[in-house]
């Protein structure tokens, strides 16, 4: 699930993140209120084969000035 109130909602994994999955959230410039994100993690032995093992992730932000 999609955050709704957002500018930035995405995972990065790159050589900033140290090539680590990191979710990282902006809320949309002036908002308060609060915001919530659902993340799936999908895993498996060896990275080549279907996922073995699901786990799903709730985030809820409380975002204020």
């Amino acid at each position: 699930m999609q955050a709704t109130h957002y500018s930035v909602s995405e995972i990065r994994r790159d050589s900033e993140t140290n090539w680590v999955a990191t979710y990282v959230y902006q809320p949309t410039a002036g908002y308060t209120g609060t915001d919530d994100v659902e993340l799936e993690i999908l895993s498996s032995a060896d990275g080549a084969t279907a996922p073995q093992l699901t786990k799903k992730v709730r985030l809820h932000f409380l975002i204020h000035e």
